[in-house]
């Protein structure tokens, strides 16, 4: 059964007033219709059923992202050529000697005494 799946015009596709072009492989984010996960993909698209017959089902959202585009061609249908991973961000966290009030004394107090009956 063909999954469905979100596109939000100017996130999606970064081209709010365009189309996404036809036929060839272009990147997407797109969401999931069942868990409205956000992916992003690589997906040839196209507005016949007939030219991708194995194809999923993608409806074009407005902007607001909350009920799809009243257009004539709605829904289109994409083939998912394969999953972009999102890139890898790496945290350094920085010791500071400036207070951030009362709370913050009072969690590195709680922490230390924890850490001393350790």
């Amino acid at each position: 059964m063909a999954k469905e799946y979100h596109l939000i015009k100017g996130k999606g596709w970064g081209v709010k007033d365009e189309d996404p072009p036809e036929g060839i492989p272009i990147e997407l984010q797109v969401r999931d219709a069942d868990t409205f996960e956000e992916k992003r993909i690589k997906a040839v698209l196209r507005r016949s059923k007939e030219d991708l017959p194995d194809s999923d089902i993608l409806w074009f959202y407005g902007r607001a992202g909350h009920k799809p585009e009243e257009r004539p061609d709605n829904p289109w249908y994409l083939e998912i050529l394969e999953e972009i991973e999102p890139d890898e961000i790496v945290l350094e966290i920085k010791k500071s000697d400036k207070s951030i009030g009362r709370r913050s004394d009072v969690i590195r107090s709680l922490l230390r005494d924890r850490m001393e009956k350790k």
